[in-house]
């Protein structure tokens, strides 16, 4: 019997299998009619790669865009609390009404949502003519992480549902397998055939296979 695909199979290896078991039943004449019973796997794969694509640029657009508006109104913040800080000092009311009992230094190590929500605060103040001078540079840069923000929460969906397809990719490849497999020992034991014919049409893993696949998946 073939070994079980466990669900955390990647993709890569997934389609490795394929084409093993499919050039395989080709080149067999005793075999070559159970060819139809593959013919989907590769498009079946195909699918749970768009899928993952999708995953991907759900996941790595939030995060580009999280650390690049971050620095962004890491840097405007910096720059609005040292001109801020020629005219209120650090702790004075006019300080404190920005950055509360803070520095703009320390002010930028909050968590980025925190920050956020501080900076938003911000954005209601109309009587300080040094937050003006900043206003329109602040405000790209807190929209723009607020957007990233919410991109982030966002992409927990097209990750959960690139989980569930591999999963299900595994499961559906592994019964179909199995029945492959069934079938090709009857046809053993019909033509009498040696015991482990049916298993050279399921690809072994090599030691090297199987570190590309660990390193996919770490």
């Amino acid at each position: 019997m073939p070994r079980k695909l466990p669900t955390r199979t990647t993709l890569n290896n997934h389609l490795r299998q394929a084409i093993y078991t499919q050039a395989g039943l080709a080149a067999d004449p005793r075999a070559r009619d159970f060819l139809p019973m593959t013919e989907a796997w590769e498009g079946r794969v195909d699918d749970v790669f768009r899928i993952q694509r999708l995953a991907l640029r759900a996941e790595v657009g939030a995060d580009a865009l999280r650390r690049v508006s971050n620095n962004g109104l890491d840097t405007s913040c910096m720059a609005f609390g040292a001109e801020l800080g020629l005219k209120d000092k650090p702790g004075t009311e006019g300080f404190r009404l920005f950055f509360r009992n803070s520095t703009p230094s320390r002010f930028i190590k909050q968590a980025l949502a925190t920050q956020v929500g501080a900076v938003e605060a911000w954005l209601g103040t109309t009587e300080n003519a040094v937050f003006e001078r900043h206003r329109a540079t602040i405000t790209t840069w807190v929209q723009a992480a607020r957007q990233a923000l919410t991109a982030t929460d966002a992409s927990a969906n097209p990750i959960g549902t690139w989980q569930i397809a591999r999963a299900r990719l595994a499961e559906d490849m592994t019964r179909e397998r199995d029945g492959l497999w069934a079938a090709l020992d009857e046809r053993r034991r019909e033509q009498n055939l040696p015991r482990d014919w049916p298993d050279q049409f399921f690809l072994v893993e090599s030691s090297d296979a199987k570190a590309e696949d660990e390193e996919e998946q770490s």
